[in-house]
Protein backbone atom coordinates (compact mmCIF):
# COMPACT_ATOMS: atom_id res chain seq x y z
CA UNK A 1 0.00 0.00 0.00
CA UNK A 2 2.83 2.41 0.93
CA UNK A 3 4.77 1.67 -2.27
CA UNK A 4 1.66 2.29 -4.36
CA UNK A 5 1.05 5.56 -2.53
CA UNK A 6 4.66 6.68 -3.12
CA UNK A 7 4.85 5.43 -6.71
CA UNK A 8 7.36 7.40 -8.79
CA UNK A 9 10.80 7.21 -10.43
CA UNK A 10 12.53 6.31 -7.15
CA UNK A 11 10.08 3.57 -6.14
CA UNK A 12 10.23 0.06 -7.66
CA UNK A 13 7.22 -0.78 -9.83
CA UNK A 14 4.75 -3.16 -8.20
CA UNK A 15 3.61 -5.80 -10.67
CA UNK A 16 1.09 -7.56 -8.41
CA UNK A 17 0.42 -8.57 -4.83
CA UNK A 18 -1.81 -11.22 -3.33
CA UNK A 19 -2.27 -13.42 -0.28
CA UNK A 20 -2.94 -17.07 0.25
CA UNK A 21 -3.41 -19.05 3.43
CA UNK A 22 0.28 -19.25 4.34
CA UNK A 23 2.06 -16.45 2.43
CA UNK A 24 1.99 -12.83 1.29
CA UNK A 25 3.29 -12.69 -2.29
CA UNK A 26 4.78 -9.56 -3.92
CA UNK A 27 6.10 -9.32 -7.49
CA UNK A 28 8.02 -6.14 -8.21
CA UNK A 29 10.57 -4.60 -10.55
CA UNK A 30 13.93 -6.40 -10.52
CA UNK A 31 16.68 -4.06 -9.33
CA UNK A 32 20.45 -4.43 -9.33
CA UNK A 33 22.73 -5.26 -6.42
CA UNK A 34 22.20 -3.42 -3.15
CA UNK A 35 24.69 -0.86 -1.82
CA UNK A 36 25.58 -3.23 1.01
CA UNK A 37 26.40 -5.96 -1.52
CA UNK A 38 28.74 -3.63 -3.42
CA UNK A 39 30.24 -2.36 -0.17
CA UNK A 40 31.11 -5.86 1.04
CA UNK A 41 33.11 -6.36 -2.17
CA UNK A 42 34.87 -2.98 -2.11
CA UNK A 43 35.11 -2.58 1.72
CA UNK A 44 35.10 1.20 1.24
CA UNK A 45 33.67 3.69 -1.26
CA UNK A 46 35.56 6.64 -2.68
CA UNK A 47 34.42 10.18 -1.89
CA UNK A 48 33.01 10.80 -5.38
CA UNK A 49 30.83 7.70 -5.21
CA UNK A 50 29.65 8.47 -1.67
CA UNK A 51 28.86 12.11 -2.49
CA UNK A 52 26.81 11.05 -5.52
CA UNK A 53 25.00 8.52 -3.33
CA UNK A 54 24.32 11.26 -0.76
CA UNK A 55 22.86 13.45 -3.51
CA UNK A 56 20.69 10.59 -4.71
CA UNK A 57 19.49 9.72 -1.21
CA UNK A 58 17.98 13.19 -1.16
CA UNK A 59 16.46 12.63 -4.63
CA UNK A 60 16.04 9.42 -6.56
CA UNK A 61 17.76 6.56 -4.78
CA UNK A 62 15.71 3.38 -5.21
CA UNK A 63 14.02 2.38 -1.96
CA UNK A 64 12.13 -0.83 -1.37
CA UNK A 65 11.96 -1.62 2.36
CA UNK A 66 9.14 0.33 4.00
CA UNK A 67 8.55 -2.09 6.87
CA UNK A 68 8.92 0.68 9.48
CA UNK A 69 7.69 3.58 7.34
CA UNK A 70 4.88 5.85 8.45
CA UNK A 71 3.61 9.35 7.73
CA UNK A 72 5.31 12.08 9.75
CA UNK A 73 2.33 14.41 9.28
CA UNK A 74 -1.33 14.39 8.31
CA UNK A 75 -1.98 14.27 4.55
CA UNK A 76 -4.96 16.59 4.98
CA UNK A 77 -3.83 19.21 7.51
CA UNK A 78 -0.04 18.84 7.00
CA UNK A 79 0.25 19.01 10.81
CA UNK A 80 3.19 16.98 12.10
CA UNK A 81 2.71 14.11 14.55
CA UNK A 82 2.94 15.09 18.20
CA UNK A 83 6.33 14.77 19.84
CA UNK A 84 6.27 11.82 22.25
CA UNK A 85 8.95 10.42 24.52
CA UNK A 86 9.42 6.78 25.49
CA UNK A 87 8.70 5.34 22.06
CA UNK A 88 10.06 1.84 21.57
CA UNK A 89 13.30 1.90 19.58
CA UNK A 90 12.82 0.65 16.02
CA UNK A 91 15.31 0.13 13.21
CA UNK A 92 18.98 -0.82 13.05
CA UNK A 93 20.94 0.49 16.04
CA UNK A 94 24.08 1.03 13.92
CA UNK A 95 22.38 3.74 11.83
CA UNK A 96 19.66 4.88 14.26
CA UNK A 97 19.65 8.52 15.30
CA UNK A 98 20.41 9.60 18.86
CA UNK A 99 16.74 10.51 19.32
CA UNK A 100 15.67 7.05 18.17
CA UNK A 101 17.96 5.40 20.74
CA UNK A 102 16.54 7.78 23.36
CA UNK A 103 13.11 6.36 22.46
CA UNK A 104 11.66 9.61 21.13
CA UNK A 105 9.17 10.21 18.32
CA UNK A 106 11.03 10.38 15.00
CA UNK A 107 10.86 12.99 12.25
CA UNK A 108 12.77 14.05 9.14
CA UNK A 109 15.82 15.10 11.16
CA UNK A 110 16.28 11.48 12.23
CA UNK A 111 16.17 10.29 8.62
CA UNK A 112 18.97 12.76 7.79
CA UNK A 113 21.07 11.66 10.76
CA UNK A 114 20.68 7.99 9.79
CA UNK A 115 21.60 8.87 6.21
CA UNK A 116 24.76 10.60 7.47
CA UNK A 117 25.79 7.46 9.37
CA UNK A 118 25.23 5.32 6.27
CA UNK A 119 27.46 7.59 4.16
CA UNK A 120 30.17 7.63 6.81
CA UNK A 121 29.97 3.85 7.04
CA UNK A 122 30.67 3.68 3.30
CA UNK A 123 33.59 6.13 3.56
CA UNK A 124 35.22 4.84 6.75
CA UNK A 125 34.47 1.15 6.36
CA UNK A 126 32.97 1.02 9.87
CA UNK A 127 31.48 3.20 12.59
CA UNK A 128 32.91 3.77 16.12
CA UNK A 129 29.96 2.05 17.85
CA UNK A 130 30.21 -1.15 15.84
CA UNK A 131 31.45 -4.30 17.55
CA UNK A 132 29.95 -3.63 21.00
CA UNK A 133 29.32 -7.16 22.27
CA UNK A 134 26.76 -7.32 25.06
CA UNK A 135 24.17 -10.09 25.19
CA UNK A 136 21.35 -8.08 26.78
CA UNK A 137 19.74 -5.95 24.05
CA UNK A 138 18.82 -3.03 26.34
CA UNK A 139 22.36 -2.73 27.73
CA UNK A 140 23.78 -2.93 24.21
CA UNK A 141 21.50 -0.11 22.99
CA UNK A 142 22.53 2.01 25.98
CA UNK A 143 26.22 1.49 25.16
CA UNK A 144 25.66 2.38 21.49
CA UNK A 145 23.73 5.51 22.51
CA UNK A 146 26.49 6.60 24.89
CA UNK A 147 29.14 6.07 22.20
CA UNK A 148 27.17 8.05 19.61
CA UNK A 149 26.65 10.94 22.00
CA UNK A 150 30.32 11.12 22.96
CA UNK A 151 31.58 10.83 19.36
CA UNK A 152 31.80 14.33 17.87
CA UNK A 153 31.26 15.14 14.22
CA UNK A 154 34.96 16.10 14.03
CA UNK A 155 35.94 12.59 15.12
CA UNK A 156 33.41 10.95 12.81
CA UNK A 157 34.49 12.95 9.77
CA UNK A 158 38.23 13.17 10.38
CA UNK A 159 40.16 13.56 7.10
CA UNK A 160 36.89 13.75 5.14
CA UNK A 161 35.44 16.70 3.18
CA UNK A 162 33.57 19.23 5.32
CA UNK A 163 30.28 18.48 3.55
CA UNK A 164 29.91 15.27 5.54
CA UNK A 165 30.59 16.98 8.87
CA UNK A 166 28.07 19.65 7.89
CA UNK A 167 25.42 16.95 7.29
CA UNK A 168 26.01 15.35 10.71
CA UNK A 169 25.89 18.68 12.57
CA UNK A 170 22.88 19.87 10.56
CA UNK A 171 20.88 16.73 11.26
CA UNK A 172 21.73 16.61 14.96
CA UNK A 173 20.81 20.27 15.51
CA UNK A 174 17.59 20.28 13.48
CA UNK A 175 14.33 20.86 15.36
CA UNK A 176 11.63 18.20 15.55
CA UNK A 177 9.17 20.09 13.32
CA UNK A 178 11.77 22.09 11.39
CA UNK A 179 11.74 21.73 7.59
CA UNK A 180 15.11 20.40 6.37
CA UNK A 181 16.85 22.41 3.66
CA UNK A 182 17.21 19.52 1.23
CA UNK A 183 18.28 21.80 -1.60
CA UNK A 184 21.22 23.13 0.44
CA UNK A 185 22.35 19.58 1.25
CA UNK A 186 22.04 18.50 -2.39
CA UNK A 187 24.05 21.48 -3.58
CA UNK A 188 26.79 20.71 -1.05
CA UNK A 189 27.35 17.28 -2.58
CA UNK A 190 27.07 18.61 -6.12
CA UNK A 191 29.65 21.35 -5.52
CA UNK A 192 31.96 18.86 -3.76
CA UNK A 193 32.10 16.58 -6.79
CA UNK A 194 31.99 19.06 -9.66
CA UNK A 195 33.94 22.04 -8.30
CA UNK A 196 36.13 20.91 -5.41
CA UNK A 197 37.05 17.49 -6.81
CA UNK A 198 36.77 18.58 -10.47
CA UNK A 199 35.00 15.33 -11.31
CA UNK A 200 32.01 14.58 -13.46
CA UNK A 201 28.72 13.99 -11.72
CA UNK A 202 28.26 11.07 -14.08
CA UNK A 203 26.90 8.18 -11.96
CA UNK A 204 30.06 6.18 -12.57
CA UNK A 205 30.47 4.45 -9.21
CA UNK A 206 33.28 2.38 -7.77
CA UNK A 207 31.53 -0.78 -8.97
CA UNK A 208 30.46 0.49 -12.41
CA UNK A 209 31.44 -1.68 -15.40
CA UNK A 210 31.31 -1.07 -19.14
CA UNK A 211 28.01 -2.90 -19.24
CA UNK A 212 26.56 -0.24 -16.94
CA UNK A 213 27.31 2.69 -19.25
CA UNK A 214 23.90 2.65 -20.94
CA UNK A 215 22.20 2.64 -17.57
CA UNK A 216 24.44 5.51 -16.49
CA UNK A 217 23.41 7.55 -19.53
CA UNK A 218 19.76 6.94 -18.67
CA UNK A 219 20.43 8.14 -15.13
CA UNK A 220 22.13 11.28 -16.45
CA UNK A 221 18.93 12.09 -18.37
CA UNK A 222 17.00 11.69 -15.12
CA UNK A 223 19.51 13.89 -13.29
CA UNK A 224 19.25 16.65 -15.89
CA UNK A 225 15.52 16.66 -15.33
CA UNK A 226 16.11 16.94 -11.59
CA UNK A 227 18.48 19.88 -12.03
CA UNK A 228 15.74 21.70 -13.91
CA UNK A 229 13.24 20.85 -11.22
CA UNK A 230 15.53 22.05 -8.46
CA UNK A 231 15.48 25.58 -9.84
CA UNK A 232 12.05 25.89 -8.32
CA UNK A 233 12.58 27.15 -4.78
CA UNK A 234 9.06 26.09 -3.85
CA UNK A 235 9.80 22.43 -4.43
CA UNK A 236 8.46 21.47 -1.01
CA UNK A 237 5.21 23.28 -1.78
CA UNK A 238 4.92 21.25 -4.98
CA UNK A 239 5.35 18.12 -2.90
CA UNK A 240 2.61 19.34 -0.56
CA UNK A 241 0.33 19.93 -3.55
CA UNK A 242 1.09 16.49 -4.97
CA UNK A 243 0.41 14.97 -1.58
CA UNK A 244 -2.92 16.78 -1.40
CA UNK A 245 -3.76 15.65 -4.93
CA UNK A 246 -2.94 12.07 -3.98
CA UNK A 247 -5.05 12.53 -0.90
CA UNK A 248 -7.95 13.87 -2.97
CA UNK A 249 -7.59 11.14 -5.56
CA UNK A 250 -6.89 8.24 -3.24
CA UNK A 251 -7.80 8.98 0.38
CA UNK A 252 -11.11 10.72 -0.27
CA UNK A 253 -12.60 7.98 -2.48
CA UNK A 254 -11.41 5.42 0.02
CA UNK A 255 -13.03 7.40 2.82
CA UNK A 256 -16.21 7.75 0.78
CA UNK A 257 -16.18 4.03 0.06
CA UNK A 258 -15.68 3.30 3.74
CA UNK A 259 -18.56 5.61 4.65
CA UNK A 260 -20.77 4.10 1.93
CA UNK A 261 -19.88 0.62 3.09
CA UNK A 262 -20.67 1.57 6.67
CA UNK A 263 -23.96 3.15 5.59
CA UNK A 264 -24.83 0.08 3.53
CA UNK A 265 -23.99 -2.14 6.46
CA UNK A 266 -26.08 -0.02 8.82
CA UNK A 267 -28.93 -0.04 6.30
CA UNK A 268 -28.76 -3.83 5.99
CA UNK A 269 -28.66 -4.18 9.76
CA UNK A 270 -31.68 -1.90 10.02
CA UNK A 271 -33.51 -3.91 7.38
CA UNK A 272 -32.69 -7.11 9.25
CA UNK A 273 -33.85 -5.54 12.50
CA UNK A 274 -37.04 -4.33 10.82
CA UNK A 275 -37.71 -7.76 9.37
CA UNK A 276 -37.02 -9.33 12.71
CA UNK A 277 -39.31 -6.82 14.39
CA UNK A 278 -42.03 -7.58 11.86
CA UNK A 279 -41.57 -11.30 12.44
CA UNK A 280 -41.78 -10.77 16.17
CA UNK A 281 -44.92 -8.69 15.75
CA UNK A 282 -46.43 -11.35 13.52
CA UNK A 283 -45.50 -14.00 16.00
CA UNK A 284 -46.95 -11.98 18.87
CA UNK A 285 -50.12 -11.42 16.88
CA UNK A 286 -50.42 -15.12 16.19
CA UNK A 287 -49.80 -15.87 19.82
CA UNK A 288 -52.51 -13.40 20.83
CA UNK A 289 -54.93 -14.89 18.31
CA UNK A 290 -54.12 -18.37 19.51
CA UNK A 291 -54.62 -17.28 23.09
CA UNK A 292 -57.96 -15.71 22.19
CA UNK A 293 -59.00 -18.87 20.36
CA UNK A 294 -57.96 -20.95 23.34
CA UNK A 295 -59.99 -18.67 25.60
CA UNK A 296 -63.00 -19.03 23.30
CA UNK A 297 -62.61 -22.78 23.21
CA UNK A 298 -62.35 -22.89 26.98
CA UNK A 299 -65.42 -20.69 27.27
CA UNK A 300 -67.37 -22.91 24.88
CA UNK A 301 -66.26 -25.98 26.76
CA UNK A 302 -67.42 -24.45 30.03
CA UNK A 303 -70.80 -23.60 28.48
CA UNK A 304 -71.15 -27.11 27.11
CA UNK A 305 -70.24 -28.56 30.47
CA UNK A 306 -72.84 -26.39 32.21
CA UNK A 307 -75.46 -27.32 29.69
CA UNK A 308 -74.70 -30.99 30.23
CA UNK A 309 -75.04 -30.59 34.00
CA UNK A 310 -78.32 -28.74 33.61
CA UNK A 311 -79.66 -31.48 31.35
CA UNK A 312 -78.70 -34.11 33.90
CA UNK A 313 -80.46 -32.18 36.68
CA UNK A 314 -83.61 -31.83 34.60
CA UNK A 315 -83.68 -35.57 33.98
CA UNK A 316 -83.24 -36.31 37.65
CA UNK A 317 -86.15 -34.02 38.55
CA UNK A 318 -88.41 -35.76 36.09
Amino acid sequence: MIMRYLKGPQIPIIKCFWKNIDYNILIMELLGNSLEYNFQIKKKFYIQTTAMLGYQMLNILYLLDFGLAKKFRSSKTLIQCLFVKKKKMTGTARYASIHALEEMELSRRDDLESMAYVLLYFLRGSLPWQGIKIKEKENRLEKILAKKKETTSDELCENLPEEFKYLVDYARNLGYTENPDYEKLRQNFLILVKEKMCCNFDFVYDWTTENDIQQRDDNIDILNGIFEGNKDKNNDNNIFEKENELNNENDVPEKENEINNENNLIQKENEIDNEKEKDDQMKNSKDIINEENDDKMNLNNNIDEKNQKNNIKKRMIK
